[in-house]
């Protein structure tokens, strides 16, 4: 398995060359936690570290402890675009970060923590504690975003991430017809419509929904 702070950088790296700027360490944690996660439900665990439960969300004290030491002090400073060295990431590590980027870029850092708020693996550990293995896998893979893996971009639908905002169109659905209210064609076919929205709305507007 690639060293954490290389897989931490890389994702880093991805996110600023899909548009998103605001990489802060918070958001970076979030995001590396649910490539975590969709790794163990893919069965493709090539995240191997383990994250702690803080106050704003699971956080691997590697990754805080070396961004720290780099001057990236605060929750909101930005970390920038680094190299790793070349082949420290698998290629199917990198089609899960692309993917998990795609699904959780758009998203901001405060947004992200709350979302681990509400989700059963960072409630049922104690504080300071690991976030155990089996807890995640036994939640998550129980989600309706579960079955987008494994990854397949073009063949099947993508089960995109529900948002709060969709609560006033699903109100009256039942569960079965509020699942597929999120459920685009494909893959590349949400990323299609999300570039099309990214264009006409600012780099907030998915964060505000989940808010």
């Amino acid at each position: 398995m690639p060293p954490i702070i290389y897989i931490a950088q890389y994702i880093a790296n991805v996110l600023h060359a899909h548009g998103y700027e605001d990489v802060s360490p918070m958001k970076l944690q979030k995001v590396l936690y649910y490539t975590k996660v969709w790794g163990l439900v893919d069965g493709t665990p090539w995240v191997d570290a383990s994250f702690l439960k803080w106050k704003h969300g699971p956080v691997n004290k590697k990754v805080w402890e070396h961004y720290y030491n780099c001057g990236y002090q605060g929750r909101n400073a930005v970390i920038e675009r680094q190299w790793i060295p070349q082949g420290a990431v698998p290629e199917a590590g990198k089609k899960l970060a692309e993917f998990v980027v795609d699904s959780y870029g758009p998203l901001g850092a405060l947004t992200l923590s709350a979302m681990t708020h509400r989700e059963a693996p960072w409630q049922q550990t104690p504080d300071n504690e690991v976030i155990p293995d089996d807890l995640i896998y036994g939640y998550y893979s129980a989600q309706p975003f579960a079955q987008n893996f494994p990854l397949d971009f073009e063949g099947k639908p993508y089960y995109a991430l529900p948002t709060d905002g969709d609560a006033a169109f699903t109100m009256d659905m039942s569960k079965h017809e509020a699942e597929q209210f999120r459920v685009y064609a494909s893959f590349n076919a949400y990323r299609k419509y999300l570039s099309q929205v990214r264009g006409e709305l600012d780099d907030n507007w998915l964060s505000r929904l989940l808010a």
